[in-house]
Formats: C-alpha cells, structure tokens, sequence
C-alpha cells in the first residue's frame, strides 16, 4: 500500500496530500457504489412501456425500483424489478 501511495500521491510524506488523496478514493468509490445501486430500469424504458412523456408519473415509477433497490426490498434484476414496476404502474392507474 504504501508502493501505492507513493506512485499516487508526489507528497506522500506531506499529511494534506495524503488526505486529499484518501479522500478522493472515498469520493471515487462512493459514487460507484451509488451507480451499481442504480436500477437497471431506467426512466426512458419507464416512459416507452407507459407511453408517457417526462412527468411525475415517471418520477414516482422511478423513485418506487430505487427506493426497492437501496433498501434491499428486491435484486437489482430485470425481473423483480418489473414485477414491482408493474405493481405500482396498476396503483397509480397506469395499466389495468
């Protein structure tokens, strides 16, 4: 680790380099994380199913699978995804 820190970071013996440097793993990370939890049905697909132009409607839609997807309700998988798609698509008045 230390190899890597010195190939990363030309101030390595210098404390705010290296804090800078840690910190912007952390960013870097965060937001890959943040990206892989993002459904894999996505507010285009939701306005091309539903014949819908970009509303609240498709706002509710998505918020509804990311909201499932962070809570670990459902797999960020096709599949359960558009059960659940489905599900709420019928309480909103969507589909029959």
């Amino acid at each position: 680790q230390m190899d890597e820190l010195k190939k990363n970071v030309p101030d390595w013996h210098k404390k705010d380099a290296v804090v800078k440097y840690l910190e912007k793993i952390a960013d870097r990370k965060e937001k890959d994380y943040k990206r892989l939890l993002q459904p894999v049905i996505d507010g285009n697909e939701i306005m091309e199913m539903f014949h819908l132009k970009p509303s609240r409607e498709v706002g509710q839609l998505k918020s509804c699978l990311k909201d499932a997807v962070l809570d670990n309700k459902v797999e960020n998988e096709r599949e359960p995804l558009m059960k659940l798609l489905m599900e709420k698509a019928r309480q909103m008045g969507l589909v029959q």
